[in-house]
Parts: structure tokens; C-alpha cells; sequence
């Protein structure tokens, strides 16, 4: 991007008048959030693991370039409120980054209902994993697209959860004649030696 000249004095003169810098703002907010969307990939993996992992990383790559775009126009730390009546102090890649909330949500709902255990194992690690190196210099932990993150988490933990807890109290109450293991423990137990592999 081709910066012109004169615009970084024209922007040290806007910042001297907050109203109109905030509404400066805004703008390239709306127009950065447009750009991510229009850019959203279509991953379609052989496992949903590799398929949410494609778009939690095309996710990450963006937002380290938007980065340096941010600081090549507004200049680095970049932490002004909204409005000048906003009390909530975002950063502008806080903002841009929000509009990836519902794209991924969209797409990551598609799968997380139907994984198996060991997938869901993987991807709760995957998404601390991700929430970890976002908030670590990224984006902040009440940005939206956090949020979903953790929700994410949390939902393939408590689904991976309530699978085990399924499978144990199924095969507690299992009964063998001939003193072998029936078949549907020997599954689980499979599981489990694969969840922990």
C-alpha cells in the first residue's frame, strides 16, 4: 500500500482533533474489515481437525499483516477510544478483527457437532493453543473473536466430556459370559489409549 505524501502530517493534524480522528478511524476499521471478508478462504480438509486448523492459521497470518499495515498508517500502539464518550478502549486491529467473528463461527459450527472424541481432544488443545498466541500480542481477551474461540473450546472439551462419561457408564454395566471383554470395550478402551497417544 502507497502511502502519499503529506499524509502522515495531515494525520498528526486529524489527531489533534479527536472527533475527527476517531471518525478517520471507524472508517479504516470498516474498510480493513471488508478487506479480511472479502479474503475468507473456503478449507475443505479430509479431517475437521485439519480443516479448523486451516482457518484458525489463515486466520492468525492475516491478522499479523494487518499488523503492519495498522502501523504503516496510524502509526504503532495504536489504543484510542471509538468516540470520544467511549470509556472501552480498543485497539483498531481489536476492531477489524471482530468481523472474522461470525465467518469463522459459521464454518467452525459445521464440524464441531460431528467429530469423533479424539478430534475434539485435539482441537480444544488447538484452540487454547490459538487463544494463547493471539492474546499474547495480538488482540485483547474481551475481543469477540476470543470469545468465540474460547466458546469453541469449551464446547469440544464439554462434548469430548460427556462422550467419555457416555462410554464409561456404558461399559460398567456391561456383562460378559465367557469371562472375555466384550467387543464395545475393547473399542473404548482403544479410544482411550488413542486419546492419550
Amino acid at each position: 500500500m502507497e502511502i502519499l505524501p503529506g499524509f502522515y502530517q495531515a494525520l498528526q493534524e486529524i489527531r489533534r482533533r479527536p472527533i475527527y480522528f476517531n471518525h478517520c478511524r471507524s472508517e479504516i476499521i470498516k474498510i480493513r474489515q471488508e478487506a479480511l471478508l472479502s479474503q475468507f478462504p473456503d478449507i475443505k480438509k479430509p479431517e475437521v481437525k485439519q480443516t479448523i486448523g486451516g482457518y484458525l492459521a489463515w486466520m492468525h497470518s492475516i491478522l499479523v499483516s494487518e499488523v503492519a499495515l495498522i502501523e504503516s498508517i496510524l502509526g504503532t500502539n495504536e489504543i484510542l477510544p471509538e468516540d470520544t464518550e467511549s470509556l472501552q478502549e480498543r485497539t483498531v486491529l481489536d476492531a477489524i478483527s471482530e468481523a472474522l467473528t461470525t465467518a469463522i463461527k459459521q464454518q467452525t459450527d459445521i464440524f464441531l457437532g460431528r467429530t469423533s472424541p479424539t478430534e475434539l481432544f485435539e482441537l480444544a488443545n488447538l484452540y487454547e493453543l490459538q487463544i494463547k498466541s493471539l492474546t499474547n500480542n495480538l488482540l485483547s481477551y474481551s475481543n469477540k473473536l476470543i470469545e468465540l474461540l474460547y466458546k469453541n473450546k469449551m464446547r469440544a472439551e464439554t462434548h469430548f466430556l460427556s462422550i467419555i462419561k457416555t462410554s464409561n457408564d456404558q461399559i460398567r454395566y456391561l456383562k460378559s459370559i465367557d469371562c472375555k471383554p466384550p467387543g464395545m470395550f475393547i473399542d473404548r478402551v482403544t479410544l482411550f489409549i488413542e486419546i492419550l497417544n
